[in-house]
């Protein structure tokens, strides 16, 4: 975890960090990082730096917008397809709702 002075300055030099944590956070689906983390050591860190940026930047992540709310449910319906399945035009549907492919 960061210590007080560097976040400050990590705030400092990165002024939109709370901002874009809280844009970003807002496409989070809980429960699909629950079930990666449960299977990977990697993911469960993953798991542990978004409580640690909830926790540190005072933030409570996850969707709020009815189209964050739809990517919630399209993401949940992505991560239940059989391996090997196109998940293509789940994945598109998704980046619509976020402006953004990436």
């Amino acid at each position: 975890a960061l210590k007080p002075a560097e976040l400050d300055l990590l705030k400092a030099n990165y002024p939109n960090l709370t901002q874009d944590f809280e844009a970003a956070g807002h496409y989070l689906n809980r429960s699909n990082l629950d079930a990666f983390a449960a299977g990977s050591p990697a993911w469960q860190e993953v798991k542990e730096d978004v409580l640690a940026i909830e926790e540190v930047l005072g933030l409570e992540l996850g969707p709020q917008a009815a189209e964050q709310k739809k990517h919630l449910e399209l993401s949940g319906q992505l991560i239940k397809l059989p391996d090997g399945a196109d998940g293509s035009a789940l994945i598109a549907e998704m980046g619509v709702l976020r402006k953004s492919l990436g």
